[in-house]
C-alpha cells in the first residue's frame, strides 16, 4: 500500500521533471544564440585586426621601400665622387632623381644643396627647400638621428625613415649619408652630405596599396576618427598627420548568414527531439496515473469480494454446524428408538417366559404398546423430516452461495489477471522509453566525441601554428644573414609570425568555445542519465506492482479453492441430509409396518382368546 502511494505521489510530480528539462532546453537555445553572436563579433574583430595588420604592413612596406631606395642610391661609390667636393648637378639629375619620389641632398646642418621633383608626382605651385618645408622640431630630430662622420655613416646599415608633413602633405621621408659601398680607403673629406627621398601619401599611393592588398583605402586628413577601421599616421613629435581608413569588416555577419540554415536545422532538430522526449514523459505519466487508478479500483473490488467471501464462509460454517447438530439429534433419536424397541422386545420375551397364562394379556398389552410406539415414532419421524427439509434447503442455499462466491472470485481472478497483463504492458512501454533515453544518452556521447575531435583539430592547428612561427623565425634569421638582399623577406617573415600568433589566439578561443559546448553536452548527458534513472525506477515500480497483483491473484485463487471446497462440502452435506431423509422415510415405513403388525397381533390375540374361551368353555363345559 505504501509503495502504491509513493508511486501515485511520483506520478503527480511530473512538473519536477519537466521544469528542469525545459530549463536545460532554454539554456541550450540561449547559449547557442549567445555563442553565435560572440562568434560573429569575434570573427569581425579578427577580420578588423587582420585588416589593421595588412594596412599597417602595407605602410611599413612603403616605408621600407623608401628606405631601400635611399639606401641603394646613398651607398654608391660613383655618388661619392660627384656629390662631395664640387657638386655635379647634371649627374645628380640623371642618377639621383627618381620618378616616384622627390630627391634632396642636404649638408650636415640640414640645408638643401640640391633637389629634384619626381616625374610621376603632382607638381606643386612652389617647391620649398627641405629645411624650410619641414617643421624645425622634425628637422632637428631628423638631423640628430643621422651620423655626423663618414666612418659612422659607413657603418650605418639602414636608412632613417620618418612620417612627416611636407608643405601640408603627409609624406614618407627617407634619408641616409652618402658613402662608398664598402671601401674605407675612398671615404670623402669634409662634412657629411645626405641623400633624402620623399614620397607623398596621396591618392596614387593609396590606390597602389588598395590594388596590392585588394582592400579599398582612403586618406582622412582629420585628427579624429575610428581607430578600429583606420591607422593614424604620426610624425616624430606625436602629431597626427592623417589616417588611412578602410570599410569595416562584415565577415562575422556574412559567416552567420551562411551557417544560419545549418543552425536552423540543428535548432529545429533539437526542439523536435526535446518535444518528443517531453511527449514521451507525459505519455508515461498519463499511463502511470491510469494504471494507479485501475489498481485502486481493482483493490476496492478485491476488498469487497473478500468481505463477501468472508460473510459467505461464516454463513456456510453456521449452516454446517446446524446440519451437524441436526444429524447428531437424529442419530440420538434413532439410537433411543432402537433401544426402546430392544427393551420392549426383552419385556415381551420375559413376559412370554414368565407365564403362558399371561400370554393373551401381554399380547394385548404388547399390541397396544406397538400401536402407541408406532404412533410416537411416526410423529417423531414427521418432526425430524421437517427438520431435515429445513437443513436441506439451507444446504442448497449454502451450495448456491458458495457457487456464487466461486463465480465472483472467478471474475475477480480475471480482473486481476487483466490488471497484471496491463501492468506488464506498461512495464514494457516504460522499458521502451528507457531504451529511447539510452539512445539519447548514446547521441549525447557521440556529441562529446565530436567535440573531442574539434579539440584534437584545434590542437593540430596549434601545432601547425607553432611550426609556422618556427619557420618564420628561421626565415627571419636566414634573411638577416642575407643582409640587404633579404630585407624585404624579413618583412614577409614578420607578417607570417604575426599571422601565426593571431591564428594561435583564434585557435585558443575556438578551443574555449569547444570546451563550453563540451560542458553543455556534459550537462545534457547528465540530464539524460537522470531521466534514464527515473525510467528505470518506473520500470522497477511497475514490475513490483505487477508482482503484487500476481500475489493477489494467488491469494484469490486460494480463496477460490476454499470456496469450491465449501461448495463441495455443502454438496456433501446435502447428500448426507438426503440420506438421512431417505432413512427417515424407511423408519416411517417400518413404523407403519410395526403398527400393522400390532393390529395383526391384536387380531391373533382375539382369535387366541376366542379359542381359549371356547377351550375354557369346553373345559368348563367338560
Amino acid at each position: 500500500m505504501m509503495r502504491k502511494r509513493a508511486l501515485l505521489a511520483g506520478s503527480n510530480n511530473l512538473g519536477d521533471t519537466m521544469v528542469p528539462l525545459g530549463g536545460v532546453i532554454l539554456l541550450a537555445l540561449i547559449g547557442t544564440a549567445i555563442l553565435l553572436g560572440l562568434l560573429s563579433a569575434q570573427i569581425e574583430r579578427n577580420a578588423d585586426a587582420y585588416l589593421h595588420r595588412v594596412v599597417n604592413g602595407a605602410l611599413l612596406r612603403e616605408r621600407a621601400a623608401v628606405g631601400d631606395a635611399v639606401m641603394a642610391s646613398a651607398r654608391w661609390d660613383d655618388a661619392v665622387g660627384h656629390v662631395y667636393g664640387d657638386f655635379d648637378r647634371q649627374w645628380a639629375e640623371s642618377n639621383l632623381a627618381t620618378e616616384v619620389a622627390d630627391s634632396y641632398v642636404l649638408d650636415v646642418r640640414g640645408r638643401t644643396i640640391w633637389s629634384a621633383a619626381g616625374s610621376e608626382l603632382p607638381r606643386r605651385a612652389r617647391r620649398l627647400p627641405l629645411d624650410q618645408a619641414l617643421d624645425l622640431p622634425v628637422l632637428h630630430e631628423l638631423m640628430t638621428a643621422l651620423p655626423q662622420s663618414h666612418r659612422a655613416a659607413l657603418d650605418e646599415r639602414k636608412a632613417v625613415v620618418r612620417f612627416v608633413r611636407l608643405q601640408g602633405q603627409a609624406t614618407i621621408l627617407g634619408v641616409r649619408a652618402i658613402t662608398p659601398w664598402k671601401d674605407v680607403a675612398h671615404l670623402p673629406s669634409g662634412d657629411v652630405r645626405y641623400l633624402v627621398l620623399t614620397k607623398p601619401i596621396d591618392a596614387k599611393l593609396l590606390a597602389d596599396m588598395s590594388r596590392t592588398n585588394q582592400l579599398p583605402l582612403r586618406w582622412n586628413v582629420g585628427t579624429t576618427g575610428d581607430t578600429e577601421n583606420g591607422i593614424r599616421v604620426k610624425d616624430v613629435t606625436g602629431r597626427v598627420l592623417g589616417q588611412v581608413e578602410w570599410r569595416r569588416s562584415s565577415a562575422g555577419a556574412k559567416a552567420l548568414r551562411q551557417i544560419m540554415p545549418a543552425v536552423a536545422i540543428i535548432v529545429l532538430t533539437f526542439l523536435a527531439m526535446s518535444g518528443w522526449l517531453a511527449w514521451r514523459l507525459m505519455a508515461a505519466h498519463r499511463a502511470l496515473r491510469k494504471q494507479v487508478q485501475l489498481s485502486r479500483d481493482a483493490e476496492s473490488e478485491a476488498r469487497s469480494a473478500a468481505e463477501q467471501a468472508s460473510k459467505a464462509l461464516v454463513q456456510a460454517e453456521a449452516a454446517r454446524q446446524a446440519l451437524a447438530a441436526s444429524a447428531d439429534q437424529v442419530a440420538a433419536e434413532e439410537r433411543r428408538h432402537q433401544e426402546e424397541l430392544r427393551r420392549n422386545g426383552r419385556v415381551i420375551a420375559e413376559a412370554l417366559e414368565r407365564s403362558m397364562a399371561l400370554l393373551v394379556t401381554q399380547l394385548f398389552e404388547t399390541a397396544a404398546a406397538l400401536e402407541h410406539s408406532a404412533d410416537d415414532t411416526m410423529r417423531t419421524i414427521d418432526e425430524q423430516q421437517r427438520h431435515v427439509d429445513t437443513v436441506t434447503a439451507r444446504a442448497r442455499d449454502t451450495a448456491g452461495s458458495a457457487q456464487a462466491i466461486a463465480a465472483t472470485i472467478d471474475d475477480l481472478t480475471a480482473s486481476i489477471g487483466a490488471f497484471t497483463g496491463t501492468a506488464y504492458d506498461i512495464r514494457e512501454s516504460a522499458a521502451s522509453a528507457s531504451g529511447q533515453s539510452a539512445a539519447a544518452h548514446h547521441a549525447n556521447d557521440n556529441l562529446r566525441r565530436h567535440v573531442g575531435s574539434v579539440n584534437e583539430a584545434t590542437k593540430l592547428i596549434a601545432e601547425i601554428t607553432g611550426q609556422t612561427n618556427l619557420l618564420a623565425l628561421n626565415a627571419t634569421i636566414e634573411a638577416a644573414r642575407a643582409g640587404e638582399a633579404g630585407r624585404g623577406f624579413v618583412v614577409v617573415a614578420n607578417e607570417v609570425k604575426a599571422l601565426a600568433a593571431q591564428t594561435a589566439q583564434t585557435t585558443r578561443e575556438i578551443q574555449a568555445r569547444a570546451d563550453g559546448i563540451e560542458q553543455a553536452a556534459e550537462q545534457t548527458f547528465a540530464l539524460v542519465g537522470s531521466v534514464d534513472t527515473v525510467l528505470a525506477s518506473l520500470v522497477e515500480t511497475i514490475g513490483a506492482a505487477a508482482s503484487s497483483a500476481q500475489q493477489q491473484l494467488a491469494s484469490v485463487e486460494d480463496i477460490q479453492r476454499v470456496s469450491r471446497s465449501v461448495a463441495l462440502d455443502a454438496g456433501a452435506t446435502n447428500q448426507a441430509v438426503d440420506a438421512i431423509s431417505h432413512a427417515l422415510r424407511h423408519s416411517a415405513q417400518a413404523a407403519a409396518a410395526t403398527r400393522a403388525q400390532g393390529a395383526a397381533v391384536r387380531q391373533g390375540v382375539e382369535q387366541v382368546q376366542a379359542e381359549f374361551g371356547r377351550l375354557i368353555e369346553a373345559l368348563k363345559a367338560a
